[in-house]
Order: C-alpha cells, then structure tokens, then sequence
C-alpha cells in the first residue's frame, strides 16, 4: 500500500519515527460515545468525497455536508477535496486518508488517530477537534492558512518516543489549543496564540519545508519544556507568554530572536547561530538550577533590556558566554560585535 507523500519523512526530528496505534473511541473524552455511521453509507455523498470530478458535474461548486460519519478501512488518496464540512466526524486509519489537495474544508468536532495526510491544504481549518494518543497528520510542503482553532492534542505519557505528531510541513496557526505531550509542527510557518501547553516539540526542520521557519508565539503559557531544540529558523518572537522551561538548544537562526514581556522559569538560548538576540521587559526567575543561557559566539548582536532575573547563590549563574574555544589550534570563529545589557537586575 503506498503511503501518501510525505509521510514516509522523518516527521519528528531527533526522536525519529514514532511507533503507531489506534486510540479507541472511548479515550477521546468530551466526545459522543455512539457509534458512528460509516461513511460507505452515506450514499451520494460518499460518491462525491470518492470521485470528486463527478461531484462538479452533478453539484458544481455547492457546499457538501459530511455529519456523523466514521472514516476507516477505505482509501481517500490522491484526490482533491475542496468545498467540504466535516461535522462529528472520526478519522481512524494508516494511510487511508491522503488526498492530493483540501481547499476550503472545516473540520468540525471531529476526532482523529492513526496515519493520515491532509494533503497540500489551502483554508484548511480545524475547529474543535480532538487528537489523543499516537496520531501522525501532515499538511504536505508548500500548505497554507492551515488553521488549528480550540482544538486538543494529548499524547500517551511523558517519553517523547511515543507522543503524536500534527502539522504542516508548510504553514500552520493554532490558536486557544490545549497540548500535553505531544509535537505540533509548521515547518514553513508556525503561529502559536493563546494557546495552553505542556511538555510540547515544535521544532522545525527546512528539510521538511525547503526553507526556515518564522515562529511566533503571543499571548500563550507553555509548561513543562517547550522544545525548539535544533531548530531551522528564520525568526523566533515571543510576545507576552509565561514559560516554564524554553530551551533552543543548537536552533540555527537565519534572523532574529525576540522575547518580550515573558514571565520565564528558565530559558536556553544556546542557540547554534542567530543575527540578533533581544530580551526585553522580561521576568525570567530560573528552575532552581538554571537561569539564562546565551552563546554570544553565535549571535551577531545581543540585548538584555529591563529584565529581571533571578536565582542566587544555590543557582548557576547568568550566563552569556562563547569565547574562541580552548585548543588553540582549531580557534572557533566568533561572530558577535555587541553586547548591551541595560536597566536590568541580575543577582550576584
């Protein structure tokens, strides 16, 4: 059976491909327990969804309504669907939902789990709906205006191997969604606003989308770690969120990172390479262990502007460091040419 394209990546990263399995519908709480109609039964409809050139020339462009139905054990690949709700719908299955193309498609109070691909999407959004366990659903390059809206994402348990993956290889927005456990990507493009995290990967890799990522995050609380480790990007702003743990470990920065008006526990910003490093009007206490880090060989120019942070003597201190290595002989390039830190306390 060919799997739709795309999905045979490395969709996560560092963890590699993740073991897979179907979640029963019982665990998807906050959804009917009935059964659903498969959608064989559908009649019509069903055609519609399986030859959509047929649909045009019986319906034209009008609006097709798909309420209550189960999707398994049929293929929906290599279409394009467009002009379509979902409503109570349950999406299970290993790569039997991949069309080629979704333009103008709601997904309403639906629920997903297994393999599925959404295709390349266009005003795709997904409203409500619910993903719990292992599920592995990708938007294909070049996706846009893939939208994830008051939607759940709740992984298994708290090893990173065996959390879900949902995303866009190209660009994905979610917003006032609830995660635990699990990695939500956009590889092109990544919007986070008021949403409620826990132990979440976002991290981007331009393998997946041919170029770095933009990522902005407003409004948002992101508890546990909030992962961006080894991350492809071209900018990276974070407005107005409180964070416990944020660590972009070796993440290669094409632009500029901005943290404004963050309440944070600790953040690692060893990033790998960036243009520019500003942290202003921040509050960042530390874990106990860690406060701030920064690789100032890597990054162009940094600003520490009306921070606060905290820590004592039982903390590792502040640290903003990257000198030209100890071997002497294989000196590292340093790239920075300014350091500012203004209004802004940090303990001794």
């Amino acid at each position: 059976m060919n799997r739709p394209a795309g999905l045979s990546r490395r969709l996560l990263g560092r963890s590699g491909l993740l073991t897979l399995g179907a979640v029963a519908v019982g665990a998807l709480t906050g959804f009917a327990l009935m059964k659903k109609t498969h959608i064989r039964n559908f009649g019509p409809s069903f055609t519609y969804l399986k030859d959509p050139e047929f649909r045009i020339q019986q319906t034209g462009e009008a609006l097709l309504t798909i309420d209550g139905a189960e999707f398994s054990a049929e293929r929906f690949d290599g279409m394009a669907w467009r002009n379509i709700v979902f409503k109570n719908c349950e999406f299970v299955g290993r790569y039997d939902i991949g069309p080629r193309t979704m333009d103008d498609v709601l997904f309403e109070d639906c629920s997903f789990s297994g393999v599925l691909s959404f295709g390349v999407t266009h005003k795709v959004r997904f409203l409500r709906c619910r993903w719990n366990g292992k599920p592995v659903m990708f938007a294909e390059k070049g996706s846009r205006n893939t939208v994830f809206e008051d939607c759940r994402f709740e992984g298994p348990g708290s090893a990173p191997n065996s959390w879900g993956a949902v995303g866009s290889y190209g660009e994905s927005e979610f917003v006032r969604c609830k995660a635990r456990w699990f990695n939500l990507r956009g590889h092109a493009k990544l919007s986070i606003d008021k949403c409620e995290f826990e132990d979440v990967d976002c991290a981007t890799d331009k393998r997946n989308s041919g170029t770095p990522a933009v990522v902005t995050i407003t409004g948002s609380k992101l508890r546990g770690r909030f992962d961006l480790v080894a991350s492809d990007l071209q900018s990276l702003t974070i407005r107005d969120t409180v964070a416990d743990t944020l660590d972009l470990t070796n993440a290669a920065v094409a632009g500029g990172v901005l943290i404004e008006r963050v309440k944070a526990g600790y953040i690692n910003a060893y990033v790998a390479s960036a243009d520019s490093l500003s942290v202003r009007s921040s509050r960042i206490v530390g874990n106990g262990n860690n406060v701030f880090d920064a690789y100032a060989g890597g990054i162009r120019t940094i600003e520490i502007d009306n921070v606060v942070f905290g820590g004592g003597l039982s903390t590792e201190p502040v640290t903003i460091a990257g000198g030209t290595g100890d071997d002497l002989n294989n000196v590292r390039a340093r790239v920075n040419e300014s350091i500012l830190v203004a209004r802004s306390k940090i303990p001794g």
